[in-house]
């Protein structure tokens, strides 16, 4: 890893890429805690305070799809430490799923991730910020650039990047933040599927490791 007050001419880009993972099973935690030695090493290098160094000021660009994409989430644009991203991942998934439950349906389980995640993102951003358009994150926190995935559920091979940011290519509709990672999460086993409107245009997403993982 490399300074992110380092010119990015000599050190290059950093890339942070999280993969899904089964939500169900909490199997992201582990990229989390692998996350977190290294952060703690990149502290240690650089005689910073321990547990002070947020990973945007590391990697220039975070990216995710599925629960890696909750992940990049907690991180980039709420702006959590990743001790705090570990607490909110387990924070979310225990109120998601409760132990010993019998068959729960999708639209109960996605009812419980929706109020969960509101709580946690009513807790870290402004309002206005709560219901910023995701694209124009960068707004908020200008070092912090992610790309997290979904598929439209009439395309199922062709995964739509939401970016915290402006791009010139294909981009889904405006959503929110809250929106934008009930998209990445919407596994059909798990979740029902997201409706983002346009105009009078609206599409259906779905969790994009259902397909292929190339980015527009």
């Amino acid at each position: 890893m490399a300074h992110s007050t380092t010119n990015t001419a000599t050190r290059g880009l950093t890339l942070l890429s999280l993969d899904s993972g089964r939500f169900e099973n909490m199997t992201c935690l582990s990229q989390l805690f692998i996350l977190r030695e290294n952060i703690r090493t990149f502290e240690i290098d650089n005689d910073r305070v321990h547990d002070s160094v947020k990973v945007h000021e590391v990697f220039d660009l975070i990216v995710g799809t599925g629960s890696g994409g909750l992940v990049a989430c907690l991180v980039g644009p709420l702006n959590m430490l990743v001790s705090e991203a570990i607490e909110a991942y387990i924070r979310i998934h225990t109120a998601v799923f409760i132990p010993d439950e019998k068959a729960v349906l999708p639209e109960e389980r996605t009812r419980r991730l929706r109020k969960a995640l509101r709580a946690l993102i009513e807790e870290k951003l402004a309002p206005e910020h709560q219901v910023a358009d995701f694209s124009d994150f960068t707004r908020v926190i200008p070092d912090c650039k992610i790309v997290i995935t979904a598929l439209p559920n009439v395309h199922v091979e062709a995964p739509i990047p939401f970016r915290s940011f402006r791009g010139r290519r294909v981009s889904p509709p405006p959503c929110t933040l809250l929106e934008a990672i009930l998209c990445t999460l919407a596994h059909a086993r798990l979740f029902t599927d997201v409706s983002l409107c346009e105009g009078s245009i609206t599409q259906s997403f779905i969790a994009a490791d259902l397909g292929k993982h190339q980015f527009h």
